[in-house]
């Protein structure tokens, strides 16, 4: 779909497809509402620039989203989701098998979140929020996998939890980004937190691990 106006799919059950289930782009406004996909040649949701208001979405084969505006709310979803060049999303009550990535977020919400897989989380050049996550690496892997960050803007992390992972937090960046802020974020892992040249700040929270810090010079 490559139009403006306004979209609507309600109580739709989308599968079968040659590509990806729902492709759209533009200046349109598309709203889901009880909607699934399943077995669709790509990822199952494909969106370029629209403004979005996706409620109780069930996806398999996750999505990706760049340039959109808007909110997800009641996602499921056994695929990877990716979001990149957002600049106002809000993702609230995401039930996610896999990974939430993307890159060039300047504002990205997240709100509550239930995460199984490594890494959980991996950002690259983001700011935003990310509030009441749990991640669970399954025993192995990266929990939150954050890189580069931006000068304009943190991100912040609260009231989460990083458990069953190899490595909680891994943090890099080769230049100056405003530090990452955590508050009330608990983490249990061999390696809680693992920073190559990316500043960081803790306020409460439990850390049951080792912290490896090394400083660009």
């Amino acid at each position: 779909i490559n139009s403006a106006g306004q979209i609507t799919i309600i109580n739709s059950a989308l599968s079968d497809s040659g590509a990806e289930c729902v492709s759209t782009q533009g200046a349109a406004f598309v709203t889901m509402f009880e909607t699934s996909m399943e077995s669709c040649g790509d990822v199952d949701l494909w969106m370029r620039g629209n403004q979005i208001d996706l409620t109780n979405v069930s996806l398999e084969g996750g999505a990706d989203l760049a340039f959109v505006t808007g909110i997800m709310s009641n996602i499921v979803s056994t695929g990877d989701i990716e979001v990149s060049n957002i600049d106002g999303l809000l993702i609230e009550n995401l039930v996610l098998a896999g990974t939430i990535s993307g890159i060039d977020n300047r504002e990205m919400v997240i709100d509550t979140a239930h995460i199984v897989g490594a890494p959980g989380i991996e950002f690259d050049a983001t700011a935003g929020t990310i509030g009441g996550a749990t991640i669970d690496c399954n025993g192995s892997g990266v929990g939150m996998v954050v890189h580069h960050g931006r000068a304009s803007a943190p991100l912040i992390v609260s009231d989460s939890s990083i458990s069953g992972c190899s490595k909680g937090i891994d943090l890099h960046s080769d230049g100056e980004p405003m530090d990452i802020e955590f508050h009330s974020v608990n983490v249990q892992a061999t390696t809680a937190v693992a920073s190559d040249g990316y500043g960081f700040i803790f306020y409460g929270g439990q850390l049951s691990g080792s912290v490896d810090v090394r400083s660009e010079e």
